[in-house]
């Protein structure tokens, strides 16, 4: 049987990822197909890798903010630049493909040129996947496949045709947000813009899903502060064991 799953972008709420991953192999249940968004696209590459949930935690607990990003200089087209990722990636995928995976993965990317969204499943792993994650404003775009490329969440936020043909399909939106919070500045504004754009592309998917996953209390965290790993990655995880016996049902 053929289980696909879908995780969503979210920064650092994507870690809800790794719970979800997690319960469900405790439940007897290993996704087969693997599809991701930005930090849904990460997290799902390390998976299909064959690295295990709890091997990722750890990865993450371990990181801080300044061995992933850096400033892109004056005159760029964002803040700061993923390049320093790249290095941390090939450490844990040195083949840098996706037909070394051991499981089929697909992520998708904005190409901000055209104006599309952009399918990935083969050839170059890593850029492809930097772009994913490129978070316009914050990011500089990523040069990839001849494309000008941001965070794959700005047109299609919960990838569903890559898995579409499985028996069981799941879905895992971590992009909530908090409607009630504040907007004391311009950056709680950008926040907030980006926010609702790829909450509403990602919801727009959600429904097609056998098994939808989106745990609202992870609105009231922010996506970038990596403290608190754990907490997310327990929401994800409780969330998932509520759903596990209608799952196991099914199959």
């Amino acid at each position: 049987m053929k289980i696909g799953i879908s995780l969503s972008g979210g920064g650092v709420r994507g870690i809800a990822h790794i719970g979800v991953l997690q319960a469900l192999n405790e439940g007897g249940i290993f996704p087969t197909h693997i599809a991701g968004v930005s930090a849904g696209a990460v997290v799902g590459a390390l998976y299909a890798q064959g690295i295990t949930p709890t091997q990722i935690l750890e990865m993450v607990r371990k990181l801080r903010l300044r061995q992933i990003i850096k400033p892109a200089g004056w005159g760029k087209m964002g803040l700061f630049s993923l390049e320093k990722m790249t290095d941390i990636l090939l450490q844990h995928i040195p083949h840098d493909s996706f037909e070394g995976l051991q499981l089929p993965f697909s992520l998708s990317a904005t190409d901000v040129g055209k104006g599309e969204s952009v399918l990935f499943q083969q050839g170059e792993l890593i850029r492809p996947l930097l772009a994913s994650c490129s978070v316009p404003f914050l990011f500089a775009p990523t040069q990839a496949s001849g494309r000008t490329l941001l965070d794959g969440g700005l047109l299609n936020g919960l990838l569903y045709e890559p898995i579409a043909d499985c028996d069981i399909k799941i879905g895992v939106h971590v992009n909530a947000y908090d409607p009630q919070s504040p907007l004391k500045s311009l950056k709680g504004v950008l926040q907030r813009c980006f926010n609702l754009v790829v909450h509403h592309a990602a919801r727009q998917n959600l429904s097609k899903f056998d098994f939808a996953l989106e745990p609202t209390e992870l609105g009231y965290y922010s996506a970038t502060n990596l403290r608190k790993a754990q907490e997310l990655y327990d929401i994800g995880y409780k969330a998932t064991k509520n759903i596990l016996p209608a799952l196991q049902e099914k199959l």
